[in-house]
């Protein structure tokens, strides 16, 4: 059985504006995970939701779009120039507070599952390969 993970939502206050940023839905896990970079970008420096904020900054100098879509992606900033249009205080904010909801269950449910299903993929990637070259041989 899986793990229950508790399942919250921040509120922000950016602009005068109330800004409620909840977990991911399925329909925006789709387009997250289309962004590789990013991912590769936030497993290789966010392991915790503690100490988010230092690795943030570069995450935004190497990814700036990428950052900009997840920021469209998984807030109620869904139009891009109005999150360019923020302070990088408020893109961290953002950002911060959309791992900071997301991230346990991505990285205790979701990312085991991806690396689950590539093991399984190479093992019968494997297999395919040696049963392959036995047919072959036997040529």
């Amino acid at each position: 059985m899986d793990k229950i993970i508790n399942v919250k939502e921040k509120e922000l206050t950016i602009r005068d504006a109330k800004i409620l940023i909840k977990p991911l839905k399925v329909r925006q896990y789709g387009k997250v995970l289309k962004n590789t970079k990013i991912i590769d970008a936030i497993m290789n420096n966010i392991k915790t939701t503690e100490g988010v904020t230092a690795a943030i900054l570069p995450i935004v100098g190497e990814h700036y779009e990428e950052i900009v879509d997840l920021v469209t992606v998984a807030s109620d900033f869904t139009d891009k120039d109005a999150v360019e249009d923020l302070e990088l205080h408020e893109l961290v904010m953002l950002v911060e507070a959309i791992l900071e909801v997301n991230i346990d269950s991505f990285l205790s449910l979701v990312l085991p599952k991806l690396e689950s299903f590539g093991e399984k993929m190479n093992k019968k990637t494997k297999v395919g390969k040696k049963k392959a070259g036995a047919i072959a041989s036997k040529r």
